[in-house]
């Protein structure tokens, strides 16, 4: 009883110091240890107190141990940006752990999580009391929130990509542009993913007949059928503000072809005679054009649909 006793208070000390910085790796497995000794979890299961001891091998191997369990709980999720180790840096120097490791090390953590939520918990609660024993579990509890938090940001992060693409701020697509983007969800760039949401690439195929340009000093318009591809803007800061911020960052830009009638005019046929050829450029809502031939023309227009599902 007296040795119960003992290891109890010790146990709380170690949870009051824990509580008052940030729970380590070290902390994580040394909880673990402490807990699995104080429940006999060697008498009770050995084989899963064997595992156990081979999982907090493995992470002790990785060198996280002087990391939070936040930090290693966030960059589990983005390996690629993870400086694994501040005491081990020729080998673990920003994420230079193959990707193999990476994920032994994820499995060995989610291993002992659930040993210790399996078959630990309840019976170090018997033992201790289940305040003592929360106290005792705190670095695993914050792990658990930070796998938490983590989730939480990275589905606001998609969604927010999300919105950019497909939001208030996106420009409308014409029933062509639809079939035509809704078959290339397979090829890479254009569909989304579970990692970063909706890919950026979005072929533009257009009829448009609010190009402005000048002739003789005289505006005009000019009907012309568009050919390119749009990339949107989907890292953070981009196409999240009106007024001149809005232009300097929009939210999508796109490059293609241009098919111009030979004569100028709103609503003719692009390939009425002689069609001229040119490019276009939009930055955002802003839309850049040429094209060539006897009659060139430089020409401006804005992003917007006259008619709905046409252009």
């Amino acid at each position: 009883m007296r040795t119960l006793i003992l290891t109890v208070t010790l146990l709380c000390v170690v949870s009051l110091t824990i509580a008052s910085e940030p729970a380590t790796m070290a902390d994580f497995v040394g909880a673990v240890r402490e807990a699995a000794g104080s429940a006999g979890l060697a008498v009770a299961e050995p084989d899963r107190s064997e595992e156990l001891e081979a999982n907090l091998a493995i992470i002790e191997a990785s060198g996280v141990d002087p990391l939070s369990v936040e930090e290693v709980a966030a960059n589990l999720c983005r390996p690629g940006l993870m400086t694994l180790s501040r005491r081990n840096r020729a080998q673990y120097a920003f994420g230079s752990l193959a990707a193999h490791e990476l994920s032994r090390l994820q499995v060995a953590i989610d291993r002992v999580r659930q040993i210790a939520n399996d078959y630990i918990y309840e019976s170090l609660s018997t033992a201790v009391g289940e305040a003592t024993a929360d106290g005792i579990f705190k670095p695993l509890t914050d792990y658990h929130r930070a796998i938490l938090n983590e989730s939480l940001g990275h589905n606001l992060e998609k969604m927010r990509r999300f919105e950019k693409k497909f939001g208030p701020r996106a420009p409308r697509l014409n029933a062509l542009e639809v079939g035509v983007n809704f078959l290339l969800q397979r090829v890479p760039g254009f569909y989304p993913t579970d990692e970063k949401g909706p890919g950026p690439l979005e072929i533009v195929a257009s009829y448009d007949t609010a190009y402005l340009t000048v002739v003789g000093e005289e505006p005009e318009l000019i009907s012309t059928a568009g050919f390119g591809i749009r990339y949107y803007l989907l890292g953070d800061g981009w196409g999240e503000e009106d007024g001149l911020t809005g232009f300097l960052k929009p939210g999508y830009f796109s490059l293609g072809v241009l098919v111009a009638p030979e004569e100028d005019g709103a609503l003719v046929w692009p390939w009425h005679g002689e069609e001229r050829l040119g490019g276009f450029l939009t930055w955002g809502e802003f839309k850049l054009a040429y094209v060539g031939g006897d009659e060139d023309r430089f020409m401006v227009s804005r992003e917007f649909q006259m008619v709905p599902w046409l252009f």
